[in-house]
């Protein structure tokens, strides 16, 4: 997040393939970049 917020949320099953560095749009919320995806989907807030 810009202000260096944390936000959790619940993402799809489909979300298990993505790869580190893809960027893709949360509805609603944003496009983040996935960071990791070992059991726990990591990703950084990159623009509205």
């Amino acid at each position: 997040m810009p202000d260096a917020s944390v936000a959790k949320g619940v993402a799809e099953d489909a979300c298990k393939t993505l790869k580190p560095d893809e960027i893709v749009q949360f509805q609603r919320f944003g496009f983040v970049r996935v960071d990791s995806v070992n059991g726990k989907l990591t990703a950084y807030f990159a623009y509205r």
